[in-house]
């Protein structure tokens, strides 16, 4: 079992993903997204061990002072290796990368065994549109992004720590509305 904290959209841009993911299900690419438990976020940290509560209260005061801030998914692009993904990125811009280093100083008090993809200075901001596909589904992957209508203009709105892979919610935390 390992933890991650994630950043959540506002409803439209979760509804823009998910379509995605579902068009991901429909051209055979892959279903896991579209199927399984998710919601369409960005992933700020994976941890193997987490005092997953004490990170949730200090979630919880960080939440109180952070007002929801746009985010701009602008283009796809596909991890390969182990385990294929493709994605669409996430524009770095000041207000998400601030509020990364802030969540990796909070878990550097609560976890241990960070996953290195996504520490600060090392992390690429992506929400994934296809995971765990084979070589041969990239094209169609790819395909189905392009007909996509990017850049995709929202909203972080919450942050949430997430035990995986079962995706039990620990805590989801609303930011400030503007």
């Amino acid at each position: 079992m390992a933890y991650a904290v994630s950043l959540f959209f506002d409803e439209p841009t979760a509804a823009a993903v998910q379509h995605i993911w579902t068009r991901m299900a429909q051209t055979g690419v892959s279903s896991l997204l579209a199927d399984g438990p998710y919601h369409p976020h960005l992933t700020l940290a994976i941890y193997s061990e987490l005092d997953a509560d004490a990170l949730a209260a200090d979630l919880a005061a960080l939440a109180n002072t952070q007002e929801c801030f746009p985010v701009s998914l602008s283009y796809t692009g596909v991890f390969t290796g182990e385990e294929i993904t493709v994605f669409v990125a996430a524009t770095a811009s000041q207000a998400l990368m601030a509020l990364h280093r802030r969540v990796h100083s909070l878990l550097h008090l609560h976890g241990a065994g960070p996953s290195p993809y996504y520490l600060p200075d090392r992390w690429n901001p992506h929400c994934s549109v296809a995971r765990r596909i084979t070589e041969e589904a990239i094209p169609r992957a790819v395909a189905v992004c392009l007909r996509m209508p990017l850049p995709l203009q929202g909203f972080a709105e919450r942050i949430g720590v997430i035990e995986t892979p079962e995706e039990n919610e620990v805590a989801i935390l609303p930011f400030r509305r503007r």
